[in-house]
């Protein structure tokens, strides 16, 4: 039986080379399809799904609880609490995703094309952001914050069903993810930091009406203890966020790998090819450049 180091050892080293920081990909159906030979009318089904289901709560968190804040007028400041930044932008992601597949599953268009379409270029980038500070957001309120109370339904959606809609997205899509792409929602964490920096020094208060959005980036009160704190979970927890949602990513190839050992067709589909030494082997799909010129392997 092949193991799974076995078929991630060779790859490991090549994941780390430079241009994994960018968004080159020859096989961008990827982006658009299930990692399973499933009828593509499924995979069409589990993304309408997601987009209806975030849509709706996205709109009932603003709504639904009057807990979070103490005036009519404080519910504008739903936007300033990172945890809606991020379901925010996995809502976001399940709407435009659901966009993708829909257009290219209709026209092809992506098929046997070895130029990644901005479009998709772009959906990676929302991928990206949106996974991994979905996770983030998730271990930082079970690890951190949670106290043990009463939960109210949309809290376990915006800090844990938030991360099982992530997971299976990576589980059930072909798309891929890049140890170096982990920079990416580093620095929308980055951003959200430098937000609260300004509201804090221009008085902003949050939903009820506390001179600070999170008390632990309490930026007035205490310089160097909210650094340490953006530190911990912007430098990081995001990035071991990111990293875990790699080794899932690398799970499903290897899962992947298994079930199709026999099946050639869909092997190199997936950019799954034989070594005659240890059996199977994952190959990465090769670097193209905007001329569609191949330089290296991923």
């Amino acid at each position: 039986m092949m193991s799974c180091c076995c078929c991630l050892g060779p790859t490991c080293k090549e994941e780390f080379h430079w241009r994994t920081f960018g968004l080159a990909y020859n096989k961008p159906n990827h982006f658009h399809e299930a990692q399973w030979s499933w009828p593509k009318a499924f995979y069409v089904v589990h993304c309408l799904f997601w987009a209806l289901w975030n849509t709706a709560f996205i709109i009932a968190s603003g709504f639904w609880s009057t807990t979070w804040y103490t005036t009519e007028d404080n519910k504008i400041k739903w936007f300033v609490y990172l945890t809606n930044w991020a379901y925010f932008m996995i809502t976001i992601h399940s709407i435009y995703k659901l966009c993708t597949v829909i257009h290219y599953s209709r026209t092809k268009s992506a098929d046997g094309n070895s130029n990644m379409p901005v479009p998709l270029k772009i959906q990676w980038i929302i991928s990206n952001i949106s996974y991994t500070i979905a996770l983030a957001t998730t271990i930082a309120y079970w690890g951190v914050i949670y106290d043990g109370g009463v939960l109210h339904p949309i809290s376990i959606m915006t800090h844990a069903i938030n991360s099982v809609y992530v997971i299976a997205d990576i589980i059930f899509g072909a798309q891929p993810i890049r140890v170096y792409h982990g920079i990416h929602p580093v620095l929308f964490g980055a951003i959200y930091a430098a937000f609260t920096v300004v509201y804090d020094v221009l008085g902003g208060t949050n939903a009820k009406d506390k001179p600070y959005v999170y008390s632990v980036l309490d930026w007035s009160a205490s310089w160097s203890d909210s650094l340490i704190y953006y530190v911990i979970i912007g430098l990081v927890l995001i990035p071991i966020s990111h990293l875990i949602l790699y080794a899932i990513y690398r799970a499903r190839l290897c899962v992947y790998l298994y079930i199709t050992s026999d099946d050639e067709d869909s092997r190199k589909d997936n950019g799954l090819e034989k070594d005659g030494k240890e059996g199977m082997e994952i190959k990465n799909p090769v670097f193209t450049n905007d001329n569609g010129e191949s330089y290296g392997t991923l």
